[in-house]
């Protein structure tokens, strides 16, 4: 009974503290105060009433206490100041029942990364048209054996982890970036950026590179037929913020938060789509294309699926489905 008087006296605390931001939080409406402060889900004040009679049933039987003595509220009441102490300052706290309690109140960390990105980087791509940016630079290019996947793709691979940050790391992974107006520098005066962003302030550029359309041209060795093979302009993005706040050595792996993180991935995705619905973006719906797939551990490499084989096959499998999509809706 004093164990459970005490946490009613640290909610009663959390409640006053609750009421002095009543405005901002709960915009003065009293019952919200009172559930935030008194968490009733789980069946707790079942659960209460059912220790509370308990704790009078073993009082009665094996205390032989008088509830309404004062030897009864000076025994019981340090037992109050301490448990209401303890929690006050934490010391029961786990990592675990916080993640609970932030999944059933949908705050999983995806979301807040997913709004972000949204608004540093992913309006400002998506407003500037997309589509319409890959078919101006097709035509710049001017190489009949160049078509373009005319979306921004954004990379969700399973472990938060890639490395795509210079044209060598994309070169290992059958990724190039210039063309044969390069005769292929790497060092080329040539732009492969796409300029994107319509206001001074928010001027940003993203690369534009290329794979082959027939993975057998990427171990081909003569020169020629490689200059002869159609080819994919493509564009990319991998959000270096899930890599941040979910890559490895973050605490998110399987065995120590299971399945915590293909969830956030989840949430991170279905929130990205969410912004795009918004009524002065959803005509770019179709412009985003998310690329989840398994990123194999280091000692798998040999076996691990090459990025460009990846997005090859994400790019096929699209262009099929529009297609499905096209002829079933035409007469």
């Amino acid at each position: 009974m004093g164990v459970l008087l005490g946490e009613i006296v640290h909610r009663v605390v959390i409640f006053i503290q609750e009421l002095m931001h009543n405005r901002p939080r709960h915009k003065k409406v009293f019952k919200k105060s009172l559930k935030a402060a008194f968490y009733i889900k789980h069946s707790q004040p079942v659960i209460v009433l059912f220790l509370f009679c308990l704790a009078v049933c073993l009082a009665l039987n094996f205390g032989h206490l008088n509830f309404f003595s004062l030897d009864f509220s000076q025994k019981m009441f340090p037992l109050v100041v301490v448990w209401a102490c303890l929690r006050k300052v934490g010391a029961f706290e786990n990592s675990i029942e916080d993640m609970e309690i932030l999944e059933e109140s949908n705050a999983e960390l995806g979301h807040g990364l997913a709004a972000n990105y949204w608004f540093s980087f992913l309006i400002i791509a998506v407003k500037s048209d997309i589509k319409q940016k890959m078919e101006e630079h097709q035509i710049s290019v001017q190489r009949q054996n160049y078509r373009s996947f005319k979306k921004l793709i954004i990379f969700l691979p399973d472990d938060c982890h890639l490395q795509i940050g210079d044209e060598e790391q994309l070169k290992s992974e059958n990724i190039w970036r210039c063309t044969e107006l390069c005769d292929g520098s790497f060092d080329c005066k040539n732009s492969h950026n796409l300029q994107l962003g319509l206001k001074p302030g928010e001027k940003k550029t993203q690369t534009v590179n290329w794979i082959y359309e027939d993975p057998k041209y990427e171990k081909v060795e003569e020169e020629n037929n490689k200059l002869k093979a159609n080819k994919i302009f493509v564009i990319f993005d991998f959000p270096q913020l899930i890599k941040s706040a979910m890559g490895p050595e973050r605490g998110w792996e399987e065995n120590e938060r299971p399945g915590a993180r293909k969830r956030n991935i989840n949430s991170f995705k279905k929130t990205v789509k969410n912004f795009v619905k918004c009524n002065n973006t959803i005509r770019y719906e179709k412009d985003l294309l998310f690329l989840e797939f398994p990123n194999r551990e280091p000692q798998n490499e040999k076996h691990r699926k090459l990025l460009s084989a990846i997005i090859r096959e994400k790019i096929l499998e699209e262009e099929e489905k529009e297609h499905r999509a096209y002829s079933s809706s035409s007469c």
